[in-house]
């Protein structure tokens, strides 16, 4: 990374909050930066600004791309972060998708249904709790389809998504893992949700 592109992430970022995964894990690159509240120094709109920022993304430095990624996260750089979602690196694509939640249309929703195949759990994590977030049927198939990954955080995070946005279907995705799943865990949250669910209906 050039030492502009790092003077460009320091211009947006002055300190990073803790990067914790879905999982509660937290990311190792969290101890080598200071622990405190993100904010923006400015609200820059400044193109080349932007671009040396997105540049930090293909560092070799990790600590630089999470700070890269971050940053684009703030400023809600959709392109930014489309490229992010492409990277090599699982936790950049993990910050993306979380930060792509309501950002864009229809093509974003469809980039982040790639990512439910993604080979990393906390990154399919963060594909269901984004689309839980966005909606539309192609969301709700993915979600669907979620509630059977052989990763059970994937599978609850992908429930409790779909209890969002679709409840009849979501109803019966909760009653089969209500019965069905190997850990009581998340049977019992499969459980309380679906009292949620039927709770929410009924209302309506």
């Amino acid at each position: 990374m050039t030492g502009a592109a790092f003077s460009a992430v320091g211009s947006v970022m002055q300190t990073s909050e803790s990067m914790k995964t879905v999982s509660g894990e937290e990311d190792p690159r969290a101890f080598s930066r200071q622990h405190g509240s993100t904010r923006l120094l400015s609200h820059t709109t400044d193109t080349d600004t932007i671009d040396r920022v997105r540049e930090g993304l293909r560092s070799h430095d990790p600590v630089i791309r999470a700070e890269s990624v971050d940053a684009l996260a703030l400023l809600n750089d959709a392109l930014g972060l489309v490229s992010a979602l492409g990277s090599f690196d699982p936790y950049l694509r993990e910050r993306a998708a979380k930060a792509l939640a309501l950002l864009g249309g229809p093509q974003i929703t469809w980039r982040l249904v790639r990512h439910g195949w993604d080979a990393v759990p906390r990154v399919r994590c963060a594909v269901a709790h984004s689309l839980g977030q966005r909606g539309g049927w192609v969301a709700r198939w993915m979600l669907s389809h979620l509630t059977t990954d052989a990763d059970a955080l994937v599978r609850y995070a992908a429930l409790c998504a779909l209890a969002q946005v679709d409840t009849r279907r979501a109803r019966l995705r909760l009653r089969a893992a209500q019965t069905q799943d190997e850990h009581p865990w998340i049977r019992d949250a499969a459980a309380a949700l679906l009292r949620r669910c039927e709770t929410t209906s009924v209302r309506r």
